[in-house]
């Protein structure tokens, strides 16, 4: 009778392992996923923002032509 019961609580724990093992799994995932759209957010923002100072220094100016440096 002893055999058995150890063995019903080795299955039990064995399960419980894997369960917890799968649930940090998930976890895993899930956090690493979350970070990879966060940083995929801010290279959009950082991309939106370099288009836009380049659009808006396309026609600038620096206060001199080569014909003012003569």
């Amino acid at each position: 009778m002893p055999k058995s019961r150890h063995r019903k609580t080795q299955k039990q724990r064995s399960r419980n392992r894997t369960v917890r093992l799968k649930q940090d799994l998930e976890r895993y995932k899930k956090q690493m996923m979350e970070e990879q759209m966060k940083l995929m957010e801010q290279a959009k923002e950082q991309r939106e923002a370099n288009l836009k100072k380049e659009e808006e220094t396309k026609g600038e100016t620096y206060g001199f032509s080569p014909k003012d440096v003569e």
